[in-house]
């Protein structure tokens, strides 16, 4: 009986040993490994949001004058660039403008160059002889007037003939004062004032054409 036991308990261990023996070590799993360089860089995450985009600058366009749009040369929400051309207005009105100016400038320029080369001496020596052409008018128009006064006073003159003489004598005597009006006024003024005065016209002229050029440049 004791004998019996033994053998079973050998034989118990025989079969635990052979058991024990037949488990392998299971493989170890391998892990794959990338080497790389140590460097710096940015890393970069897109995200998806909704968001409300403001301009860093903006500008409000408004023109310097008042006018129809002839073309435009960008659409609403283009990008543009400073100094762009976006659109042209109709300027046929400013253009007819400039041009009359312009007109109205080379005939002041050339009133001006005429003034300057005129003879100031020929001016006063002309007005001298209409004052005196007028002068002597005069004084035989009062001649007349004075014998035919003195006729009609006799009674040797019919009224409607003195009457005549009165008119001719006070149409002489406004002639004859126009042109002493005109030598003293040469004779006061003088060419500077003359100069000045289409000196002045000149710079009026020209004012104007250059205003109506920059209107239609604004266009």
């Amino acid at each position: 009986m004791q004998l019996t036991k033994a053998i079973l308990a050998a034989i118990v261990a025989a079969l635990l040993a052979a058991i024990g023996c037949s488990k392998e070590k299971p493989e170890e799993p391998q892990v794959a490994v990338q080497v790389a360089t140590v460097k710096q860089t940015t890393v970069e995450r897109s995200i998806t949001a909704d968001a409300i985009l403001f301009p860093l600058a903006q500008a409000a366009i408004i023109p310097k004058i008042s006018a129809p749009v002839q073309r435009f040369f960008v659409k609403r929400g283009s990008r543009v660039h400073q100094g762009e051309l976006m659109a042209v207005l109709e300027n046929k009105d400013l253009a007819a403008a400039a041009q009359d100016t312009k007109g109205a400038f080379d005939q002041a320029q050339a009133a001006y160059e005429t003034t300057t080369r005129a003879s100031l001496p020929e001016e006063i020596q002309k007005a001298k002889f209409d004052a005196q052409v007028n002068q002597e008018a005069f004084e035989a128009e009062q001649k007349i007037y004075d014998s035919r006064k003195q006729l009609y006073a006799q009674g040797a003159l019919p009224r409607k003939d003195f009457e005549q003489a009165g008119v001719n004598l006070a149409q002489a005597k406004s002639q004859y004062e126009i042109a002493q009006q005109h030598l003293n006024a040469l004779l006061q003024i003088g060419k500077q004032q003359e100069l000045k005065s289409a000196a002045g016209q000149l710079e009026s002229a020209k004012g104007k054409y250059l205003g109506a050029e920059a209107q239609l440049s604004y266009s």
